[in-house]
C-alpha cells in the first residue's frame, strides 16, 4: 500500500532469529521485541514511545521447516490510521 494512503502500520525491518531448536514462545517474544526495538532507531527518527513496535515471527511448526524471519511493524499507539512513512530520509 502506498504510504500516502491511510494505513494501519508500516513494516520497517526484517531479520532472522538464531538457528537451532525453537527456544519457546517467551524467548521468541523477547528476541523479536529487542530486535525490532533496536532496528527502529536505524529506520526512523520518530520517538519510539509514540509507536507500537512488534514483530511477526514464525510459529513453532514453521520454525521446524527453517523459517526464522521476523517482520518488524510499527503502528500508531492510539490504534488509528496513519499516512506517510516513518522512514528518515
Amino acid at each position: 500500500m502506498p504510504c500516502a494512503q491511510p494505513h494501519e502500520g508500516e513494516v520497517f525491518a526484517g531479520f532472522d532469529l538464531p538457528s537451532g531448536a525453537c527456544p519457546g514462545q517467551t524467548q521468541v517474544d523477547s528476541l523479536s521485541e529487542t530486535g525490532c526495538g533496536t532496528r527502529f532507531g536505524d529506520y526512523s527518527a520518530a520517538d519510539p514511545s509514540t509507536e507500537r513496535l512488534f514483530g511477526v515471527y514464525p510459529l513453532e511448526s514453521n520454525w521446524a521447516r527453517g523459517d526464522r524471519e521476523v517482520a518488524c511493524i510499527a503502528t500508531p499507539l492510539d490504534g488509528g490510521l496513519t499516512t506517510g512513512s516513518l522512514r528518515t530520509s
